[in-house]
Formats: C-alpha cells, sequence, structure tokens
C-alpha cells in the first residue's frame, strides 16, 4: 500500500519472476464508491474496515 487518506487508496505493484528478478512495476489509485456511484466515507459507513486500512497504511498492519 502506497496512501490511504480516507477517500483514495493508492497501491504500488512489483512483480519478479522465479529467480526473483524484477520484471514488471505498476501503480494503482482506487476509490470507494457506492451503487450509485457516490463516494463513500469510509470511516463512518465502515469504520473496522477504515480502521484496518489506516493501519495498514500506517505500516501497523502486520
Amino acid at each position: 500500500m502506497a496512501e490511504f487518506k480516507g477517500v483514495k487508496l493508492k497501491l504500488d505493484y512489483r512483480m519478479t519472476n522465479a529467480e526473483g528478478q524484477e520484471v514488471c512495476e505498476a501503480h494503482s489509485e482506487h476509490c470507494f464508491l457506492d451503487r450509485n456511484g457516490m463516494p463513500v466515507r469510509l470511516a463512518k459507513k465502515y469504520p473496522d474496515f477504515y480502521r484496518t486500512l489506516t493501519e495498514l497504511a500506517a505500516g501497523e498492519g502486520g
């Protein structure tokens, strides 16, 4: 996880082959929407999920 600020989740990926050599890097950004396509405030609607993402972003997720 590269960053999480409550609305947008940014992920960085690094893929390696069987020998451990890097073969690909990628980055994606995601937001959470309801069924109507409107942004969801995770902290309010899904507080446990929000807390988990926040802890992972801070490096506390194990």
